[in-house]
């Protein structure tokens, strides 16, 4: 089984929660944005994140982190997330 690696953008905040499960420094309504970010993705929680700059997340500016998601096969859509393809100018 080949393990293959995605990445995402969001929030850099979020990264010690989404990556190694510490939520001391989020407050229940960014704990929250964070869980329905990861569940709307469909992935299992990152490995890995990686300082990415300043970008847009839903419309608002954001200290950017890019993380990483290993899964065991390719969606049926790749490069189907929208924050994605709208911070990595993607246009299809």
């Amino acid at each position: 089984m080949k393990l293959v690696p995605y990445k995402e953008l969001a929030p850099s905040f979020w990264s010690p929660y989404l990556v190694n499960g510490d939520d001391s420094g989020l407050d229940d309504a960014d704990k929250q944005a964070a869980l329905d970010w990861i569940t709307g993705l469909g992935y299992s929680t990152p490995v890995d994140s990686e300082a990415y700059g300043v970008g847009k997340f839903n419309g608002m500016l954001y200290d950017l982190a890019e993380y990483t998601f290993l899964q065991n096969e390719e969606p049926a859509d790749e490069g189907e997330n929208l924050m994605y393809k709208i911070a990595h100018g993607i246009n299809n």
